[in-house]
């Protein structure tokens, strides 16, 4: 039993040691964001696919609920889309901040 732990706990440790950098990665890279391409994303009328699940993924772990609108494939149903929310979202004055504070170690279990 205290091998099988000890096994876990260094496997827990070597995934660790491999998101840490990354995650130091990705709060530098927001220190190299600029207003104007945040502005340029926010613009887009129709934004590529990796745009929208990216921008949905940000507001679900901000539990930015998406919208209701009609679906562009048949307008008599509705869908929940979140490139409104989105667009929102990105024309905060605290949006690099908000990321920058969040809260990466009580990430709810419902994310």
């Amino acid at each position: 039993e205290d091998d099988e732990c000890q096994r876990q706990k260094d496997g827990v440790e070597a995934d660790l040691a491999e998101a840490l950098p990354a995650l130091e990665a990705a709060l530098k890279a927001l220190d190299t964001i600029k207003q104007a391409e945040i502005n340029e994303v926010k613009n887009f009328q129709n934004p590529p696919a990796v745009v929208k699940v990216v921008t949905e993924a940000v507001c679900v772990m901000l539990s930015i609920k998406p919208q209701r609108i009609p679906d562009p494939s048949d307008p008599t149903r509705r869908i929940m889309d979140f490139w409104g929310p989105s667009q929102k979202m990105m024309g905060d004055p605290q949006f690099i901040p908000t990321l920058k504070a969040y809260d990466k170690d009580n990430i709810s279990t419902k994310i």
